[in-house]
């Protein structure tokens, strides 16, 4: 494990959070409800706390909290926890990272959770687990759309008729992308019988590449690409087709339709909504999902072809398995996810997160009041 430090990274970190909350005082009033979102505001609900009286405050982990061990090693790390249970509720995307945020709570704070609550001197903080969904009906219903419809066949002409196997995602080196080329790379090279059969098409959205590591990546993924099309490309097939760019709405889910293979292979990920957007754009079209155990989206995306993102060997057999399989049982298991994403949609992750935060104030208000009726009587 490396972990680079840097002071004044830390500095900037609690200056950014102090003029996000002043910022955020001018609006916000007694009686209001909070909702704070991701890694970037972590100390943002406890300075709201002090500030403004009866408000309640919400905060949402996108990213996976770390093991104890590795939290461990932060100099910050008392502050950063101190910082979160400022928030009426603290919610993880799955379990694993909400047990890893009550185990870091007890060891570096000495409090116990109990039932999924922590208790401080004069409040409660709950700590609970709200899968993100998509759009669902946006992206099922998007091969209906005339424009949609359009880019697929004319996607599907310009990259041919041969097994289409995609990635989607944005510039970052912990999606696995130069892993992935290199699973790919293997697998033309030890099943030549797939050769001009098979193009992997590989979206990259550019993200942060003026910063050095990244535009580092970006030169790397560009020489991987540029050696295997070098090593295997004929006159009619091209095994890799890559995009550095961010592909909009209609183009992305006419690709989604059209795939007949996802390959998300992140080396850890939050969530990964794109394994559900292919899904769901999906539609009735067989297809398979080969996905990240490192991902969220794992956890509840069992049907998929689960691969452990580092395990070349093993993406490379997922990509044969993918290939190999019969359409039936590709369109039983689309169908299986496909009703666990219908029903934990995006509209349902939010409605569920704020019924629980209004429910832990109106649970605080009935003990406020049970407490003055004990002290009266």
């Amino acid at each position: 494990m490396n972990v680079e430090y840097n002071n004044e990274y830390w500095e900037a970190y609690k200056e950014v959070n102090a003029l996000f909350c002043d910022a955020a005082m001018q609006i916000i009033e007694p009686g209001d409800t909070v909702w704070v979102q991701d890694y970037q505001l972590m100390l943002l609900p406890a300075m709201l706390q002090e500030r403004v009286f009866d408000i309640s405050i919400g905060y949402f982990l996108h990213i996976p909290f770390p093991s104890y061990e590795l939290f461990r090693s932060l100099p910050e790390r008392a502050e950063i926890l101190n910082g979160l249970l400022g928030a009426d509720l603290v919610a993880f995307h799955t379990h694993s990272y909400m047990h890893h945020f009550i185990s870091a709570v007890y060891r570096v704070l000495g409090l116990d959770c109990t039932m999924d609550e922590i208790q401080l001197d004069r409040r409660i903080v709950e700590v609970d687990a709200f899968p993100m969904g998509i759009n669902y009906e946006q992206y099922y219903d998007a091969i209906l759309q005339p424009e949609v419809k359009e880019k697929a066949n004319e996607l599907k002409t310009i990259l041919g008729e041969q097994k289409l196997m995609i990635s989607v995602d944005r510039l970052d080196y912990s999606k696995g992308i130069l892993l992935r080329l290199k699973s790919f790379d293997e697998f033309l090279s030890n099943h030549p019988e797939y050769r001009e059969k098979v193009s992997f098409v590989m979206v990259v959205s550019p993200s942060r590449d003026t910063v050095e590591k990244y535009a580092d990546l970006k030169t790397e993924i560009d020489q991987m690409v540029g050696a295997i099309n070098g090593k295997y490309s004929t006159l009619e097939w091209m095994p890799v087709h890559y995009f550095y760019r961010s592909f909009p709405f209609d183009e992305v889910t006419a690709l989604y339709y059209i795939a007949d293979i996802a390959l998300v292979t992140p080396l850890r990920d939050g969530m990964n909504l794109v394994a559900k957007e292919y899904l769901a754009a999906k539609r009735d079209r067989p297809g398979v999902l080969i996905l990240s155990e490192m991902a969220g989206a794992a956890n509840e995306l069992s049907d998929a072809i689960i691969v452990n993102p580092t395990d070349t060997q093993e993406i490379e057999d997922a990509i044969v398995q993918a290939l190999e399989m019969p359409e039936e049982e590709q369109l039983k298991s689309l169908k299986a996810m496909q009703e666990i994403i219908f029903v934990q949609t995006v509209q349902q992750w939010a409605t569920d997160f704020i019924d629980e935060l209004r429910g832990i104030k109106n649970k605080m208000i009935i003990r406020i009041m049970s407490v003055d009726l004990l002290n009266i009587i």
